[in-house]
């Protein structure tokens, strides 16, 4: 501990971190980016804490020699390394992104309470407006940005009421009808509970609370830990690995799963993706459902487990998913934006994949799953890099088995997405 008003060191270090609103990133000193680029490498997270160390004001040498002076002489050094390794991963690398405050909101005039402080949660902040009424601020981690303004929170009281939450958002226009869960099960907020104004930067609606925790979100929740647990459970089966190809911003892992049946002179492998834009749950959901159905028992999934392997990535962008970023990593850049070369340094989840990519032979097909607002396929053109029979043969069995699903392709062969 310091005897200066920051505190303990530790805590300095994160909130420094922490509260940096800038967006951007330098363009004068790139070097500088590349700090929080790499979290495996002691050498830069010294770098980080011995600058951040020198912001805090001077402790005078006479007082630092009467404190050392009462412990052996080794142990100065013990104890500096013993708290560089006992910091947290997370507080190595905080990245540059807008990071929220972490906090719980209480309101005793209505005893009702807020919280952003779980997984995945957006909530910037909150303000009583009058009684029982609420406004609710939704900003993005950078800006400008994708207009996919995510937001998840809890909400409670200590009695039962009916509260008015307005959400507000910044840099952003509504767009997820709220879903609320209470235990275990969701639900959708009705349509005619809620009111847009008219340049759709505030959604107003009325929630019922009561001492019971619910939490109030754009779509049904997946924290990172359970899309994590969620693939960790294949490798249960015995044709299934499980790869760790590197680490995040924020040093959380990013996995690989490797489905291995057919011979080496199979037809190819396919690879599947998801998980770069945390709000996009209902792409993991038919993520889930495909890998699901591919690595199942049936008859039909054994015959073209003969024919293909498989090589899944489950979640591209863990700390965003953690942070309930609207696109971003944990330096605001959106790893879908990213795909050029080997990606950039501050883009680490995506080189790690790219990398990967580039050990798979014979790769035929590569689906990678986002949502939006329309079912849309975007596709490469029909040339030598994809068999031409390829999409065309894909979508008109598409067309023929799910009559009642409505969809458009769009051609992208610029290599941004």
């Amino acid at each position: 501990r310091t005897n200066g008003p920051q505190g303990r060191l530790g805590f300095c270090f994160a909130k420094a971190s922490q509260n940096s609103s800038r967006p951007y990133r330098s363009t004068q000193h790139p070097s500088l980016n590349e700090t929080f680029s790499n979290p495996v490498e002691l050498k830069n997270h010294k770098y980080v804490l011995i600058n951040t160390i020198h912001q805090i004001q001077p402790v005078p040498r006479a007082a630092l020699k009467g404190f050392w002076g009462k412990f052996p002489p080794k142990f100065p050094f013990f104890c500096i390394f013993l708290f560089v390794l006992l910091l947290p991963p997370s507080v190595w690398s905080q990245g540059t992104a807008a990071f929220q405050t972490r906090q719980t909101w209480s309101f005793p005039e209505d005893g009702v309470f807020f919280s952003n402080d779980f997984s995945g949660a957006r909530l910037n902040g909150v303000t009583r407006t009058a009684s029982n009424t609420y406004r609710l601020e939704i900003s993005p981690e950078t800006a400008p940005i994708n207009d996919s303004p995510w937001y998840a929170f809890r909400v409670w009281a200590n009695t039962n009421r009916n509260l008015s939450l307005t959400l507000a958002y910044t840099n952003g226009t509504h767009r997820y009808i709220p879903k609320i869960q209470t235990g275990s099960s969701w639900s959708t907020l009705s349509s005619s509970n809620l009111t847009v104004n008219a340049n759709q930067t505030e959604a107003t609606f009325t929630q019922a609370v009561s001492s019971t925790v619910r939490t109030v979100a754009g779509q049904p929740l997946v924290t990172w830990e359970e899309q994590h647990a969620w693939a960790n459970g294949f490798t249960n089966l015995p044709f299934v690995t499980r790869t760790e190809i590197g680490r995040s911003v924020q040093n959380r892992p990013l996995y690989r799963l490797d489905a291995v049946t057919a011979p080496t002179n199979a037809f190819g492998t396919l690879i599947l993706m998801t998980g770069q834009h945390p709000p996009e749950f209902t792409s993991v959901t038919a993520f889930r459902n495909f890998v699901g159905e591919i690595l199942d028992d049936s008859a039909q999934a054994r015959e073209f487990r003969r024919r293909f392997n498989v090589v899944i990535f489950p979640l591209m962008n863990p700390d965003g998913w953690h942070h309930g970023h609207w696109r971003c990593n944990a330096n605001g850049e959106d790893p879908n934006r990213n795909w050029s070369g080997s990606g950039p340094t501050n883009v680490p989840e995506v080189r790690a994949a790219i990398a990967a990519l580039r050990t798979i032979s014979n790769p035929v097909a590569f689906l990678d799953f986002h949502s939006t607002e329309i079912n849309v396929f975007y596709t490469g053109t029909d040339d030598a890099e994809q068999p031409a029979h390829l999409v065309p043969e894909f979508l008109g069995a598409l067309a023929e088995t799910e009559t009642n699903y409505t969809w458009s392709r769009s051609i992208n062969d610029t290599g941004q997405g």
